[in-house]
């Protein structure tokens, strides 16, 4: 235990209990106490040799004592300061004006049941569930306003890995946002899932609508983007056309004017077109060129 008066004050005083117990041993080690260290370097050097002075203790074949030890600073080691037999050498005394109270069971179902859902649950349910790990899991679980969040975007419809990828921005957007808020970041990720508009569209109106606005407003005056490939070939055939060099370099083995070609059919489409699509019809353009 560490003193926080002590702490406020500039100094430390710390007491650490110390136990070990064999491999795989369920039973646990009798603690040792060493009282009045005043630095964490101390703290760590008298736990460093209180493991070894008990482990070899316990090896020779002796045992441990119930005892109070002094660290030494001179020599790194402890040494005994009292020994005790049994918890009542503490003198621990009944208080008469504290009678024992047992807890109904019913007020302990009730408590239970009012407890919000427990980190370990969570971590479980997160992984089993949705399938969440690492990074994104653990951002989710960071906060109860997080789990919160997630969970109003899975209910308004968002996959849960979308909903746990997109709640970092949400957060950018304001700390914990609010139900209506939520609701019409959940109608924005849709889109960017459906394909109705672009990822980095749909960050920018998650920008827009933290300060308040419909999703279904913000979604129409940016413009859906296109996915329909009637609307993408001829500006994909267009962009073919003016660059043949870039199709002979791709057809070649090198990929990077797959890049431009793409940036050329938006700039057409004048950001209209959806990216991903426009690139499976390059490339299989690309395929026609290679086989004709």
């Amino acid at each position: 235990g560490v003193s926080d008066a002590n702490m406020e004050e500039g100094s430390l005083r710390a007491d650490v209990n110390v136990s070990v117990r064999p491999h795989r041993s369920e039973a646990l080690g009798q603690r040792i106490e060493v009282k009045n260290l005043n630095s964490f370097e101390h703290v760590r050097r008298a736990i460093e040799f209180e493991v070894v002075r008990q482990s070899e203790l316990l090896r020779s074949g002796g045992s441990i004592e119930l005892e109070t030890r002094l660290f030494d600073e001179p020599t790194g080691e402890t040494r005994l300061l009292r020994r005790k037999e049994t918890a009542s050498d503490y003198r621990y005394l009944p208080e008469v004006d504290l009678p024992a109270y047992e807890i109904p069971e019913a007020w302990r179902r009730d408590a239970r049941d009012a407890l919000p859902e427990l980190p370990a649950a969570c971590r479980a349910r997160l992984s089993d569930v949705y399938a969440l790990d690492g990074e994104v899991a653990a951002f989710v679980r960071a906060e109860r306003p997080r789990v919160v969040a997630f969970d109003a975007l899975v209910a308004a419809g968002v996959p849960a890995l979308d909903a746990a990828k997109w709640l970092p921005a949400i957060w950018g957007a304001g700390e914990a946002p609010s139900s209506d808020r939520i609701a019409e970041y959940a109608k924005v990720i849709r889109a960017v899932v459906d394909e109705r508009v672009s990822v980095a569209t749909g960050r920018r109106l998650v920008e827009q609508l933290a300060d308040g606005g419909r999703a279904e407003d913000a979604i129409a005056e940016v413009g859906e983007q296109l996915s329909d490939d009637d609307a993408l070939s001829a500006w994909v055939e267009e962009a073919v056309a003016a660059n043949p060099d870039a199709i002979a370099k791709i057809v070649a083995g090198d990929a990077k004017p797959l890049g431009h070609l793409v940036g050329e059919v938006m700039r057409r489409s004048r950001g209209a077109a959806n990216p991903r699509r426009v690139s499976e019809l390059l490339r299989a353009a690309v395929e026609e060129a290679r086989d004709p």
